[in-house]
């Protein structure tokens, strides 16, 4: 089972506007990788006080550990992802990956590794199937994580 921060939650105004295609494709994935974490990036841009996800881009998970505790996003899709967006609109806006524990807060190791300012999704899922998800944002080194709002939107 993950270690979990959840004591240390703070919920901010920043929200993630997040497609109902793409939150369907996403909780997808997570079950098709269970008991594994699946992980992918997440593709948009900033609208207002919100980021608003365009696209998810989903990544093989290339953790040398336990896959079921960790994940690695492969770094030819972050390349791909990082090439497709750099003359667009589009910006990477965050990340998304499962908790194969059920759980969608952060790990430890998830805030060890997060890069600052990028959403985080976590999505937790089950034998049972998808139980969550809520998303997570670190705003300078060593500070802990803050939940942010997800807002389905009308997919496009």
């Amino acid at each position: 089972m993950c270690e979990s921060t959840r004591e240390h939650e703070m919920v901010t105004q920043r929200r993630l506007l997040l497609p109902s295609s793409l939150v369907g494709q996403i909780e997808q994935h997570a079950a098709r990788a269970f008991p594994e974490e699946c992980c992918g990036i997440l593709i948009g841009a900033m609208q207002g006080a919100g980021v608003f996800v365009q696209r998810a881009a989903a990544a093989d998970n290339i953790a040398a550990g336990d896959r079921g505790r960790q994940y690695q996003i492969d770094w030819a899709s972050l390349f791909m992802a990082v090439r497709q967006t750099r003359d667009s609109s589009e910006a990477i806006v965050g990340f998304y990956h499962s908790h194969p524990d059920g759980s969608y807060h952060p790990s430890f190791s998830d805030m060890r590794e997060a890069w600052i300012d990028y959403a985080y999704l976590i999505v937790g899922v089950s034998s049972g199937g998808v139980t969550g998800m809520a998303s997570w944002r670190v705003h300078e080194e060593g500070a802990p994580f803050t939940r942010e709002m997800v807002e389905r939107t009308e997919s496009r």
